[in-house]
């Protein structure tokens, strides 16, 4: 083969490898059907307000491609049932896409436990090859209420100014972890008022969150939970 070619082949083929690792996908949940996480949550005085469990119900994958369904089960802080949802996470073509009720304040929907509720949102995304500094899309879940006798009432959560702040290794009692910490601020309106507060959360690769820390308005840290149990 002549050498200008052979550099084309070459050229050619690296182009290809290139492309092929740019669609790999980084997967932020066990890619499992069967596997739990337990989340245990604490006030800021270190006191447990309630846990919830995730359990991978389904996935598809095509290629490169992932698709799961996460089932979510919410128990209060003397372990009761509380309710539960599912939400859908997936990768294509690189990015990885987790629906917007995952970050729903599951203690406030509790309160609405038994009313009608609708719930419509962004996914939010990870893009392929993160890194410190990144800045990442902003994502919008809005929820409706009703119950007979009561008019519908609507409620929005937006998660904006996301950045990749650091990389790091989070030692706690279920492992050693390297996560991706994101900060990001959230504004919550209803009909009567608008609460900003943020946040910052630590997801690891086939693992999910690992840590989350939730600050009010005046920058003091309200709430976190932490990964207390996997299973694959």
């Amino acid at each position: 083969m002549k050498k200008g070619k052979l550099f084309s082949f070459l050229t050619i083929l690296l182009f290809a490898s290139y492309i092929m690792s740019a669609q790999d996908c980084t997967f932020y949940y066990p890619d499992v059907e069967g596997a739990k996480i337990e989340l245990t949550h604490y006030d800021n005085k270190d006191k447990i307000t309630g846990r919830s469990e995730q359990e991978v119900i389904t996935i598809e994958k095509a290629g490169s491609n992932i698709k799961a369904i996460i089932k979510n089960k919410y128990f209060d802080k003397k372990d009761e049932f509380v309710f539960e949802n599912e939400m859908e996470v997936s990768c294509i073509d690189g990015v990885f896409y987790i629906e917007m009720n995952n970050y729903l304040n599951e203690q406030a929907l509790a309160g609405f436990k038994d009313m009608e509720m609708e719930i419509k949102g962004d996914n939010l995304q990870f893009p392929p090859g993160m890194k410190v500094g990144d800045v990442l899309d902003d994502g919008t879940v809005t929820m409706s209420f009703n119950s007979p006798g009561m008019s519908m009432m609507n409620m929005s959560t937006t998660i904006k100014n996301r950045k990749v702040e650091a990389i790091e290794n989070i030692t706690i009692a279920a492992g050693t972890f390297k996560c991706f910490k994101i900060s990001y601020d959230i504004e919550t309106e209803t009909f009567m008022k608008k609460i900003t507060s943020k946040a910052i959360q630590w997801f690891s690769e086939n693992v999910g969150m690992v840590r989350t820390e939730s600050y009010n308005q005046n920058g003091k840290l309200d709430s976190y939970f932490v990964l207390t149990g996997i299973q694959k």
